[in-house]
């Protein structure tokens, strides 16, 4: 046998052994053939009064509602081979019978307390702000409501904690709101008078959150109650029922699902997968 044909001997069999390591190292670039899963939380605070809380027996608010979506129907966004779920954590700060302005509630102020709101905060990608029915039959002017309001949104972006705020209209208000006899002398009425009024400013606090640098949104949370028993107690005018806290949890809901992927864009990260 001479040096050239022994050659060839070798050669073929060097082929055969190192084919399958190559085939083997390629595979292990490509996808996996079943679809990992990928975990994303979303940390979310509520400051509101007792439209954000169970005020009644069979109550349940908008804000808990967030949590039975996430269950129901979990927000999923396919990146690459993996499967991203967002969830979300709640922390409600609400306490019923409060106001944006500084308002009285027989001998106390009323005044909801942000600062201690905020003292029960860590962290929070999202907050969300529903305040404004207290002030309205109260009789809040619509510049002290406002100008109130700036300084709640002004006190949340310096503490540092909340990424981003969303604020939602006030609610509508039907009679007798919340006062049976001597209220404050309306014209016509605190949802003419004011609730409509308020949101009709709602652009102004935009502006003071683009002056001040601050993420904030305005959602028209509400639009879609109706006055009517059926959706606000009847018994005060001011307390959402059921079904208007299901309305608003459907809109919060449906704007929170595309704001997700931008707090969190869906990028395949290994180190939070989970078979």
């Amino acid at each position: 046998m001479n040096r050239l044909e022994f050659s060839k001997r070798l050669i073929v069999p060097a082929i055969i052994l190192i084919w399958p390591t190559l085939i083997a190292s390629g595979q292990s670039g490509r996808a996996p053939s079943s679809s990992v899963i990928v975990n994303k939380t979303i940390a979310t605070v509520a400051f509101g009064d007792s439209n954000t809380t169970d005020f009644a027996g069979g109550i349940v608010n908008w804000y808990e509602r967030i949590a039975s979506f996430k269950v129901a129907q979990p927000v999923r966004r396919q990146s690459g081979y993996a499967t991203v779920v967002y969830s979300t954590t709640l922390n409600n700060q609400s306490v019923g019978g409060t106001s944006v302005a500084p308002t009285m509630l027989g001998t106390q102020n009323a005044q909801y307390d942000i600062v201690g709101a905020l003292n029960h905060v860590t962290h929070a990608d999202i907050g969300f702000v529903m305040l404004g029915t207290n002030d309205a039959y109260r009789g809040v002017t619509v510049s002290a409501f406002v100008n109130s309001y700036e300084q709640l949104i002004s006190t949340i972006h310096a503490s540092g904690k909340v990424n981003r705020l969303v604020i939602l209209s006030v609610p509508p208000m039907t009679p007798p709101y919340n006062c049976i006899s001597g209220c404050y002398p309306f014209p016509h009425n605190p949802e003419v008078d004011r609730v409509v009024l308020y949101n009709q400013q709602a652009n102004a606090l935009l502006t003071y959150c683009l002056g001040i640098h601050f993420a904030c949104s305005l959602l028209d949370s509400s639009a879609q109650i109706p006055l009517n028993s059926s959706y606000i107690d009847p018994g005060t005018g001011i307390h959402l029922l059921n079904p208007a806290q299901a309305a608003i949890a459907n809109n919060v809901f449906a704007y929170l699902s595309p704001l997700f992927t931008i707090i969190f864009p869906p990028q395949y990260n290994p180190s939070t997968i989970r078979p």
